[in-house]
């Protein structure tokens, strides 16, 4: 039989060659294209479930939100394994689904659910990224040269100029903006003159809400011309705010007497101002399949570079910091 195959192969000399060409071409495009991850992720398709409660105990976030969450969610078609974790103010669901269940259809069912768990007033689940910590390809770090550009201008930029950008990038799942300063307008009340004026914490925080709004004033219409009508009223800096009416001098917010109106600087300590927070900034990349080729990186260091090319003068954005390509 070998004896054959060699003879057939040795008249046939021409056939065979361009045979092992073909097989060898379809090897080297196979290799090129190959997905290839250093780190690949072993874990079944998983989705992530968060809750915020603001000044709730662990107790109480583990009976009020925790409990109804997995009793919504158990039972959904697919779902092999349910792991929760409570923490002050914050719940998490992590919710393991059967090997080879989509993603997306993963992520349907749950939102589905969650509509029909009973929760506390003020508390909305929400889901996680489509993509787990494995999937983390880049970090990027952004600085300025000039000490005069601030860490909150940075974190504008970052946040309104280069994230949107990236996500553009075809495969990208996720960019996460961690440090710089964000801009806050902060509030320090007085108790003792919020006691003497009769003001509670639940008053001025229903009027600092609804004055950061603007509210509509309907449309005036003038023979066949139409015009909307717009009341500003939300406070463009800081010390706008501190003009807020809060309550009427002397009676709380229920009384008509007294002299004057209690505005937000009365019962407010110190000045309101721009509270900066932490520093650094950079960028957090995943992409959506579980594997990850090579020219996805690539693709990602062009898109950067071209990202240099619109940053205001001074700005640096260092793509070195950590990076997949590096290890693979």
């Amino acid at each position: 039989m070998l004896n054959k195959i060699i003879t057939w192969s040795l008249r046939n000399k021409f056939l065979v060659l361009f045979v092992a060409g073909v097989i060898s071409a379809f090897g080297l495009w196979s290799l090129s294209t190959m997905k290839v991850d250093i780190l690949p992720d072993i874990n079944k398709p998983t989705v992530t479930v968060f809750a915020e409660s603001p000044g709730m105990t662990t107790e109480d976030v583990e009976r009020l939100i925790l409990n109804p969450l997995e009793a919504a969610v158990l039972g959904a078609p697919g779902v092999d394994r349910i792991r929760s974790n409570a923490s002050f103010a914050q719940a998490t669901l992590n919710i393991e689904f059967a090997w080879g269940t989509d993603t997306l259809r993963n992520r349907q069912v749950v939102q589905e659910r969650l509509s029909q768990a009973t929760l506390p007033r003020g508390v909305t689940p929400v889901l996680g990224p489509s993509t787990s910590l494995l999937g983390e390809i880049m970090w990027v770090g952004i600085s300025a040269k000039d000490a005069s550009v601030t860490p909150m201008e940075l974190r504008t930029l970052a946040d309104f100029t280069i994230r949107p950008a990236i996500l553009r990038v075809p495969g990208v799942a996720n960019v996460l903006v961690m440090g710089g300063d964000v801009r806050e307008w902060q509030i320090n009340l007085n108790a003792e003159r919020m006691r003497r004026e009769g003001i509670m914490i639940d008053d001025v925080r229903a009027k600092v809400a609804g004055a950061l709004t603007n509210k509509s004033g309907n449309i005036l219409e003038q023979g066949e011309k139409e015009y909307p009508i717009r009341i500003i009223v939300a406070p463009n800096v800081a010390a706008e705010l501190g003009e807020v009416a809060i309550a009427r001098r002397g009676g709380g917010m229920g009384s008509a007497s007294g002299s004057g109106v209690v505005r937000l600087a009365d019962i407010a300590s110190g000045n309101l101002a721009e509270k900066l927070l932490a520093v650094g900034i950079e960028f957090q990349r995943h992409l959506r399949d579980a594997g990850i080729r090579i020219h996805d990186h690539r693709r990602l260091f062009k898109m950067l570079a071209r990202e240099l090319g619109i940053l205001p003068f001074g700005i640096n954005m260092d793509s070195q910091i950590m990076s997949r390509l590096d290890l693979e």
